[in-house]
Parts: structure tokens; sequence; C-alpha cells
């Protein structure tokens, strides 16, 4: 007796199944995460610092706490090697419903950037190290 292909594809992966468990939720790891456009139309720019924070359950709308980074040093290169650092900004909130903090954010109104050209966002923050982008 011959077994149809389909068959036989669907008994070999029922035997190469795995009895690892499935959580749509993986291991927790802190790491740093930074916000920065940088606008062409507009005489200030801005970038905010955040910590990745570990929840209960799946729902990340039940967290609470705001994983801000304050006293972080925020810094931008342009191709010649000018340095733009920002200052620390306290910015209020639309609404306090889940956050009942201002929103710490960085600012410079020094860069004016120019479209095509290159820029490196620097930031460290302490005891944490330094992390980049292009």
């Amino acid at each position: 007796m011959r077994i149809p292909a389909k068959v036989f594809v669907l008994l070999l992966s029922s035997f190469a199944a795995c009895d690892v468990p499935f959580s749509p939720k993986g291991e927790f790891t802190e790491r740093a995460v930074v916000y920065s456009i940088l606008d062409v139309t507009r005489p200030i720019q801005f970038a905010r610092v955040y910590f990745t924070y570990d929840i209960e359950g799946l729902d990340p709308g039940q967290n609470a706490i705001d994983q801000q980074v304050q006293k972080a040093s925020v810094v931008v290169y342009d191709e010649i090697g000018q340095s733009y650092p920002f200052k620390d900004t306290l910015l209020r909130r639309d609404t306090y419903s889940r956050y009942n903090t201002d929103i710490v954010a960085y600012s410079t109104d020094r860069l004016v950037p120019t479209s095509g050209k290159k820029y490196r966002l620097e930031v460290s923050i302490p005891n944490h190290g330094v992390t980049s982008a292009t």
C-alpha cells in the first residue's frame, strides 16, 4: 500500500513537533529605546529616551509606570563632526489618565537639519552605556 505524499508530510510533521510551550511574550531584557525625528521644517529638535518594561500578562496598556530616562546625555553630530547637545525639557501631556507625570524629553534649538545630509545621534545613559544611530 502506498501512502499519498500529503498524508506522509502530515504524519512526519506530527512526529517532528517539539514539546516547548508557546508563549507570545518572549524573555524580557531591559533595553534603551530612543525616539527622535530630525525635522527640516522646525527650528527645534526633540528626542525621548525610555527603557523597555516587563508586564504581567499580555496587555501593555496595563503598565502605569512610565519608563522615561532622566539625566541622559543626548548629542547629534553632523557630517563634519559639529556637535549639537540636547538639554533636558519637560513637556505637558495631553492627558494624565495613564501616566501622572510630565514627559521627559531632550531638545535643541541649535540644529536645523539639512535634507540629504547624514547625522549621528548618540545617547549616553548613566550606568547603562552609550547607544547611537546614524
